[in-house]
């Protein structure tokens, strides 16, 4: 059994055992803060107003489209 098919193997027992695995993940020390990579706001979502949370039908087509 090859290497990546182990440590999938392990992962899904010790999620089963409901266990948490250590050793097997790999953290890029380099690697930016997920909220920038992401772009996300400061603030919490349920301080946003409608008008940020809900850009219109424009708006909202094209991110749509970037996404095709």
């Amino acid at each position: 059994m090859g290497l990546v098919k182990r440590q999938i193997l392990v992962l899904t027992t010790a999620r089963l055992d409901r266990e948490v695995v250590t050793g097997l993940l790999y953290v890029d020390p380099e690697a930016r803060d997920l909220h920038a990579h992401l772009e996300t706001v400061n603030a919490p979502l349920n301080a946003l107003g409608e008008a940020v949370l809900c850009p219109g039908a424009a708006v909202l087509e094209k991110i749509n489209a970037g996404l095709r």
